[in-house]
């Protein structure tokens, strides 16, 4: 049962009288408030609150709710992370081992990246690779100015890993974190950059 608690005498708001609102139906949207906490605004009559015996909750299950995914709940689909991931003035960049440059290009063509990525490649968001012999020349077909290229080629340097390849995407910004991405990658995300 569903009641209501209001003041009885404007002259003592202390004093409150109990009484049954359960014909008042969905007034207020309040039906779906009933079932997710004790106190819900019934109205907008001042003092006029809706209160639920939590003995009385209705279980998630028979609302029809599925229950989250514990840690995937948050993840976006590679569709959607597409989408997300876009921002002007960004890039992303991505390094890894390949035996030749036709390796890479099946690796990229081939869906690997994607899925190995967690997003889908859509037109016009198709990315640029590279492969060179040594690390130091990896990063000089892009063109970047003076500045991101120090910051990338200390960031690769930081990271350890002895890369011949890159991908880079323009106008993007990655966040591993969003999606669902392969634990043996063969590229390792490097960062995102303002370029």
């Amino acid at each position: 049962m569903i009641t209501a608690l209001h003041s009885a005498s404007s002259e003592h708001p202390l004093h409150h009288v109990s009484r049954d609102v359960s014909h008042l139906g969905e007034r207020g949207d309040c039906a779906e408030r009933r079932q997710r906490h004790s106190f819900a605004l019934l109205s907008s009559s001042p003092g006029i609150f809706c209160q639920v015996a939590a003995a009385k909750r209705v279980p998630r299950k028979a609302l029809g709710a599925r229950k989250p995914k514990a840690a995937t709940a948050a993840l976006l689909s590679p569709e959607q992370a597409a989408l997300a991931f876009r921002r002007a003035g960004m890039i992303s960049l991505w390094v890894g081992r390949f035996d030749s440059e036709s390796d890479l290009e099946m690796y990229i063509d081939g869906g690997d990246f994607e899925r190995d990525a967690g997003y889908t490649i859509t037109r016009g968001l198709e990315p640029f690779h590279a492969f060179a012999d040594g690390p130091g020349d990896l990063f000089t077909g892009y063109g970047f100015a003076p500045a991101l290229l120090r910051r990338v080629s200390t960031a690769l340097e930081d990271s350890g890993l002895r890369a011949n390849s890159a991908v880079l995407q323009m106008h993007f910004r990655y966040e591993p974190a969003r999606v669902r991405t392969r634990s043996k990658a063969k590229l390792s995300f490097l960062g995102s950059y303002r370029s």
